[in-house]
């Protein structure tokens, strides 16, 4: 028997307004007093709550506001509120003209997360009711809540990648501005330069063009900020994959974890009256 289709516009609004209600009720009951329950339904995802929501934005803005007072934050920022080092790109600091601060945090980190919510609709709708529950679970997931509650700087990252995906469906211009896009989230925190696998696609001329023009810009963003690159290098979070740190490796250790885990035989445990 065929399955009946999903309504377009259910599966297509389903994650951005499940994602949406969540996140209002959160901030409700934060604004309300209810930091108990706050904290409490986030310990059920597996987080750890911070004094205050938005907390990584908020080191980001600390950064901002304490460069503007000629503070060499990289080894150590007095204005953030765990007197974190700054190990991100050098671009972020080129740019403390901005007249943010840490007390913006809760109207940065609160606007940056509806701006991270509301472009869910454009993700490829599912078709099938499995699809659409696998990808409300993933919506929901521990790792996406995490982010949009610490406000974590790859919420930027992700609509950067987002755009650019979605211009490189679009002719020539749109996908150089996609490029572009990828670069600068590149030379923002590094590892989105993968986003560039997109040039793969193209004809080997324009490939040629769009590759060497990346290369380029590295090279000369290497060439003007490379002491502050390698400084900070000793700064970027490390720390076990299986606790409150937002990495790369959270995914595929814990995936590992589990695998080992299932595979692994079971322990026999000895009884009065034997095995």
């Amino acid at each position: 028997m065929p399955q009946r289709e999903m309504p377009t516009w259910l599966c297509r609004f389903a994650p951005a307004g499940s994602a949406l209600a969540v996140f209002l009720a959160m901030s409700w009951l934060y604004w309300q007093g209810h930091k108990e329950v706050y904290d409490g339904i986030l310990q059920s995802w597996r987080i750890v709550p911070f004094q205050f929501p938005f907390l990584d934005i908020s080191g980001w803005l600390a950064v901002w506001e304490c460069s503007r007072q000629g503070i060499d934050v990289v080894s150590f920022d007095p204005c953030d509120v765990l007197y974190r080092g700054y190990g991100s790109s050098p671009l972020w600091l080129a740019a403390a003209g901005v007249p943010l601060g840490v007390a913006n945090t809760t109207v940065v980190g609160w606007v940056l997360d509806l701006v991270f919510i509301a472009p869910l609709s454009l993700l490829p709708p599912p078709q099938r009711l499995v699809e659409l529950l696998l990808v409300l679970a993933a919506t929901l997931s521990t790792m996406v809540v995490f982010a949009l509650e610490r406000a974590n700087a790859d919420v930027i990252l992700f609509l950067l990648a987002l755009t650019a995906g979605c211009l490189a469906e679009r002719g020539p211009a749109a996908r150089m501005i996609g490029y572009g896009l990828a670069l600068l989230s590149a030379l923002l925190k590094y590892y989105p330069i993968m986003v560039l696998i997109c040039l793969f696609r193209e004809r080997i001329a324009l490939f040629t063009v769009v590759a060497l023009a990346a290369a380029g810009s590295l090279a000369v963003f290497w060439a003007v900020y490379h002491v502050e690159i390698e400084r900070g290098w000793a700064e970027i979070s490390t720390g076990p994959y299986n606790t409150d740190l937002f990495a790369a490796k959270n995914l595929p250790f814990l995936i590992g974890m589990l695998v080992e885990k299932r595979r692994r035989p079971p322990v026999l445990r000895r009884h009065s009256d034997g095995w």
